[in-house]
């Protein structure tokens, strides 16, 4: 295969982009990083990305490939893993719907972050809540930081396209718990079979009106607040059991 070697190729732009939220929204793309995660998913139709002193896993010898220069695919390797990418694709997320909350658990995140973002997707997944409904102030589940600080959690997630924390509203039917310094203990709540938990970022939190049930985490007097994927955490450890 002819080796891509100009950073001005439509090609490598394209995948350059995919380094951010904005390009892989745009173009419903992602790519895949790390020797442990790329071979976990040797199931996926996916392009191999690699440059041309490396080697393609016998697992991917029948999918489709890209060679880069070994330049510019350092500067798609961010976390320098010095192993082959897969440049995979991914359908649109459904939009969230109201109606739906009262058949199933879901998870709403706004987290900007997408370190915070993957660390929480990590944690819903770990305690057995799939359903992750992204806000519009979320980074996406599949910027590269988000999927290096989830393991590859974000993979085995459903994610729903939300509004924006502002455009919500706590119905009677299904109102959102929200972990906040002023709610009840946790440990005395009582988590409903299904619920909707909403975080809020540090610094802004949860406004006011979907402040409906409040759950707290007693914190020492030492600290002002979590952080909100620890919060998060801790909160589905108690909702699990």
């Amino acid at each position: 295969m002819k080796e891509i070697t100009s950073s001005k190729n439509d090609i490598f732009k394209k995948l350059q982009s995919l380094l951010q939220s904005k390009g892989i929204k745009k173009h419903h793309e992602f790519l895949l990083s790390g020797e442990k995660i790329v071979c976990e998913n040797t199931h996926l139709d996916a392009t191999v990305i690699y440059h041309s002193k490396m080697d393609i896993p016998p697992a991917f010898s029948k999918n489709k490939s890209l060679c880069l220069s070994k330049e510019l695919f350092k500067q798609l390797d961010e976390n320098n893993t010095h192993f082959p990418l897969l440049l995979c694709s991914y359908a649109q997320f459904t939009p969230w719907r109201p109606q739906e909350s009262s058949q199933d658990s879901y998870i709403f995140l706004p987290l900007g972050d997408p370190k915070n973002l993957g660390s929480a997707v990590r944690s819903c997944i770990a305690f057995g809540f799939k359903n992750i409904v992204l806000l519009k102030e979320s980074s996406h589940p599949f910027h590269p930081k988000a999927i290096k600080s989830s393991s590859g959690a974000v993979l085995k997630a459903c994610f729903f396209e939300g509004p924006g924390i502002h455009e919500l509203v706590s119905e009677k039917k299904s109102p959102f718990l929200s972990l906040d310094t002023n709610g009840q203990s946790i440990r005395d709540f009582q988590w409903p079979a299904k619920f909707n938990l909403i975080v809020g970022e540090e610094g802004p939190g949860v406004p006011e009106k979907l402040k409906t049930i409040s759950i707290q985490i007693p914190i020492s007097s030492d600290v002002e607040s979590l952080n909100a994927a620890h919060a998060l955490s801790i909160g589905l450890f108690s909702a699990s059991k």
